[in-house]
């Protein structure tokens, strides 16, 4: 992986975020028509609470 990877990779190309394939070392990155932009980063992780009282109360919202 790309140096600074320290988990799964997102691929952001014209402010939407994509999964990339990977393949041994490589990402695999869809490419368009036309020109775009885009960056390479990691996927945003959720919160993990070991514990139950840690849990957000959302209340169903």
């Amino acid at each position: 992986m790309p140096a600074g990877l320290t988990h799964l990779p997102a691929v952001t190309m014209n402010g939407l975020t994509y999964a990339p394939g990977t393949g041994n070392d490589m990402l695999i990155i869809p490419v368009f028509d036309g020109r775009c932009t885009f960056s390479v980063g990691n996927l945003s992780q959720p919160g993990v609470f070991r514990r139950w009282v840690n849990w957000p109360d959302t209340k169903g919202e």
